[in-house]
């Protein structure tokens, strides 16, 4: 599906910790220059961080654009799931009426019981 040359471009802005490293960059070349992508990494950010930075952002964006949140990891080390559970909540009975809100789940912690 092409765009016409003077409509706007959808948005995709993926933030999230590192495991979200060269997400962007992958999107991108998938979906050509109809779509405007966008990627902010944090390492080592909690979901409260990268929920806020996308709440941010999410003010921005319209009904056809989306916001992709990767993290958890962080979370899930320090035994904080449920925090972070509540703050991807909290970003999503916010804005869920505002833009599509896409969440990639944290990858499995082998270091961990």
């Amino acid at each position: 599906m092409k765009c016409p040359p003077n409509a706007k471009k959808r948005k995709i802005v993926i933030i999230g910790d590192s495991h979200a490293r060269g997400y962007a960059a992958e999107i991108s070349s998938g979906l050509g220059k109809d779509f405007e992508v966008t990627g902010t990494v944090m390492p080592e950010a909690r979901l409260e961080n990268i929920t806020n930075l996308a709440d941010e952002e999410v003010s921005t964006l319209g009904k056809s654009d989306t916001v992709i949140v990767i993290g958890g990891a962080n979370d899930i080390n320090k035994n904080e799931t449920n925090v972070g559970l509540k703050h991807l909540r909290k970003l999503i009975k916010k804005n869920r009426h505002n833009t599509n809100i896409m969440i990639v789940t944290a990858p499995h912690r082998y270091d961990l019981q």
